[in-house]
């Protein structure tokens, strides 16, 4: 992980791999500390100390990693991949128009509201490639729509409209 000294410590629950093993941490750290690290697994951040052996990393940033199999070890920075996750959206839409119809006995033409939704749930890798995704489902959501027609026993005076749309971040709570 390249990190410039003004950078921010990685934040707790970051996801991260494990590369290859550093030697310099050998000379400085506990045998207990240096028996818990793994190489090549994936694991959240559980917290960053400013405590690195001296002279081993410019930032002196160590990190606890809660690895997924219940251990945890202790890694420098240059120790350490961070996972650039998907992250999950939401998308909500709801169209609505107004359907007209003959009465079947001839009376008044009766006019019926009609509605359609639209939810979806999708990943993208950040908020640009979301948007994106949004459009795209919308636009094929609107052309699925029912639109303006005349004649017959049944019309449409107006195109379906969309009344609302959400577009939303899920987080992990």
């Amino acid at each position: 992980m390249s990190t410039s000294n003004d950078s921010q410590p990685l934040a707790p629950g970051t996801r991260v791999r494990t590369t290859q093993e550093n030697p310099e941490p050998r000379n400085s750290w506990a045998n207990d500390i240096l028996k818990k690290r793994q190489w090549g697994v994936e694991g959240k951040v559980r917290k960053f100390f400013f405590d690195a052996p001296s002279g081993l990393v410019p930032s002196g940033l160590s990190y606890a990693v809660d690895h997924e199999d219940g251990t945890w070890g202790s890694y420098v920075e240059e120790e350490l991949e961070v996972i650039v996750a998907q992250q999950a959206y939401l998308l909500t839409a709801e169209a609505t128009w107004i359907a007209s119809y003959e009465h079947q006995s001839g009376g008044r033409d009766m006019h019926h509201p009609e509605s359609r939704a639209l939810s979806a749930r999708f990943e993208a890798i950040d908020l640009d490639a979301a948007r994106l995704e949004a459009k795209r489902l919308l636009a094929e959501f609107e052309a699925d729509l029912p639109k303006k027609r005349e004649g017959g026993t049944s019309w449409q005076d107006k195109d379906a409209e969309i009344v609302s749309t959400t577009f939303a971040l899920i987080l992990e709570l």
